[in-house]
């Protein structure tokens, strides 16, 4: 990476602010400061760091604390770790990481722990591929406390919490976004992950808070390096669980064809992507799993009629067909 590693301190707090949004906690930059100044002093058990351009502004922030825990050996938590979205794939992550890491053996802990949304399956790689293994899927629990209010008014804030406990009580299905980009042959763009064996194509899984069409927009950029929006819808396919997968929808938009100028432009993320290829319709089988090509032949049949189509693991139902 270009820059450094340095603590963090509390003239940081725009900057880390910004960043931590970008993480989905959105913050103020005073709260920040106020919650930054506390961590520096409470204890020795924090190391806050940032990550710094060649100017000495910050581009990424890793927050590492030492667990005293009675049913564990002596271990770390990697509390937050996120980088600027420009500034991704660039190893900045990895260098926060290790240094994250450093800290831990430092303090004399056998392990550092990450705990890391289910749905973030960039991280969930990002962090796979630092050595780290997947060891259970937890819940988070929280009770708000705070000073007691008369019954009147704390009916409404607690009706209001019920409603979130029930929806965040139901059932959660993984999204899925992707994009089928053809050649002037009509053959498929196909991407080759580092960290698993079938091909894919430009996609990944929509995050919190963001609608599939912006994630397949967001996808293609960090994929391919190309500015080019998602186009229509083509087919949503539901796929069933597959241990340890849950159910899923994934759905795949339209990309268009690209021209020669743009094949060449095609930039990947060496630690994502090793290679792209463009593969013709008769050998999907080699490349993607047979769900997937069922999808991919469906979404260039859409292509061409302009009819979406409903899918179940790649095949129309048994009442469309």
């Amino acid at each position: 990476m270009t820059g450094a590693i340095r603590p963090m301190d509390v003239r940081d707090a725009a900057k880390v602010a910004e960043l931590t949004g970008q993480l989905g906690y959105p913050v103020t930059e005073a709260e920040l400061r106020d919650r930054l100044a506390t961590a520096l002093a409470a204890s020795t058990d924090h190391r806050l760091l940032v990550a710094v351009d060649t100017e000495d502004v910050p581009i990424g922030w890793a927050h590492v604390e030492r667990l005293r825990l009675l049913e564990l050996p002596p271990a770390a938590q990697l509390a937050g770790l996120v980088v600027s979205e420009q500034h991704r794939s660039a190893g900045i992550g990895a260098a926060l990481l290790e240094n994250a890491e450093a800290t831990a053996s430092r303090w004399g802990c056998r392990s550092l722990r990450v705990r890391s949304n289910v749905i973030r399956e960039r991280a969930h790689r990002f962090y796979e591929r630092a050595g780290y293994r997947r060891i259970k899927t937890s819940y988070t629990f929280e009770k708000e406390l705070g000073p007691s209010a008369p019954p009147s008014a704390q009916q409404p804030a607690n009706e209001l919490q019920g409603v979130r406990a029930f929806y965040r009580g139901l059932p959660a299905k993984r999204i899925g976004a992707g994009v089928l980009f053809t050649d002037d042959l009509g053959r498929v763009l196909l991407v080759r992950p580092t960290y698993k064996q079938p091909w894919e194509i430009p996609g990944g899984l929509v995050e919190e808070g963001e609608s599939p069409h912006e994630a397949a927009t967001r996808e293609v950029t960090e994929e391919t390096g190309l500015d080019r929006p998602a186009g229509r819808l083509l087919c949503v396919d539901w796929v069933p669980p597959r241990d340890p997968k849950t159910d899923g929808l994934m759905l795949l938009f339209d990309g268009g064809v690209l021209a020669p100028a743009e094949v060449a432009a095609i930039v990947l993320p060496p630690d994502e992507l090793s290679e792209h290829r463009f593969v013709d319709l008769n050998d999907f089988q080699d490349y993607v799993p047979e769900r997937m090509a069922r999808r991919l032949v469906a979404g260039l049949a859409a292509r061409g009629d302009g009819i979406p189509r409903y899918l179940v693991d790649g095949r129309a139902p048994r009442a469309d067909r």
